[in-house]
């Protein structure tokens, strides 16, 4: 009688298929419940506030509180929604950049306001150390601006007070080299190979941090990838800090002594393949917004 079962490596791999299918099932159902319950917080508040304000008499003072705590979860929400459809249009292959030779010094300039500001509230150093003039790179500003703004994110999300977040610039060779240190809890090292993942889930040794979905780790990856670029983490270890240097290629006819820390930048509009800058800055120079809805 003929044997009609499948040859075991066959079945081997039928098998790791299916494994790599309800793997992947489940962590888009992780990702649904993640965010389904990140969103309860700042909804609720916003309906609590409705309801105190519809019950309460002409209180200046508390319609005034009340429509600040409306507005901070409005702006989590809109994160959190957000980071949820970067990561469906990045994994479906859906996004796609607006490419130019643009600035990466003048990028992290402008990008670094933000974080500054909120490392400034929580008593922790932000310095960014550039031993380039100008940094040509063949982007798109607002997508390059979106991966500065993860990276100075999460170090002053996870950077205690006292501590301090270097941003450096530099090459290495045929990549320009975008590094961001912090001195915060660092990372165990069996941690580093899941944190570019879509759901990585790591124990910091510190109090939970500002809601998030915990992909924006994720969303430099693809972003540095689309850019022909790469992103890798390093730790010492946990109460160490952490290290995460993001690689972007010098477009091929970069010579290799650009980049002199005493040449002029005032002669080129960073965002606009070097074209003299007059004016008001370009929209594209404005903080980014996050990636197109479908």
């Amino acid at each position: 009688m003929k044997d009609l079962s499948m040859p075991s490596e066959i079945a081997a791999r039928v098998e790791d298929a299916h494994a790599a299918k309800r793997r992947e099932t489940s962590s888009q159902d992780e990702l649904i419940a993640r965010a389904a319950h990140e969103l309860r917080g700042p909804l609720g508040s916003i309906a609590n506030w409705v309801h105190l304000l519809s019950q309460a008499k002409q209180d200046t003072a508390l319609q005034q509180q009340g429509l600040a705590a409306m507005q901070r979860a409005l702006q989590l929400s809109g994160r959190l929604i957000d980071e949820l459809s970067d990561v469906a249009l990045l994994r479906a292959g859906r996004v796609r950049l607006r490419s130019g030779l643009v600035d990466l010094v003048a990028i992290v300039e402008m990008a670094i306001d933000k974080p500054r500001a909120t490392a400034r509230e929580k008593g922790v150093s932000l310095e960014l150390t550039r031993e380039l003039a100008s940094v040509p790179v063949l982007g798109d500003p607002d997508r390059l601006q979106q991966i500065v703004l993860h990276l100075l994110g999460n170090a002053v999300k996870f950077t205690p007070a006292g501590g301090r977040v270097d941003v450096t610039i530099d090459r290495d060779g045929t990549s320009w080299r975008l590094t961001v240190s912090d001195s915060g809890p660092g990372l165990a090292p069996e941690l580093l190979p899941r944190l570019f993942g879509d759901l990585h889930s790591v124990d910091f040794a510190t109090p939970r941090a500002p809601a998030s979905l915990g992909v924006g780790l994720t969303i430099v990856h693809h972003l540095a990838e689309l850019h022909g670029g790469s992103v890798e983490a390093a730790s010492p270890g946990p109460g160490l800090g952490a290290r995460f240097t993001v690689r972007l290629p010098v477009p091929a006819l970069v010579p290799s002594s650009l980049g002199d820390a005493s040449s002029s930048r005032a002669d080129a509009d960073p965002l606009a393949g070097g074209s003299r800058a007059t004016g008001k800055r370009r929209a594209t120079q404005q903080p980014p917004r996050l990636l197109p809805r479908a």
